[in-house]
């Protein structure tokens, strides 16, 4: 489960994997 804001949270909410 990735928490970041700001970046492509809607892919990551998918993958859970936190793209920076």
């Amino acid at each position: 489960e990735a928490e970041i804001v700001g970046v492509e949270v809607e892919a990551v909410n998918v993958f859970s994997v936190p793209i920076v």
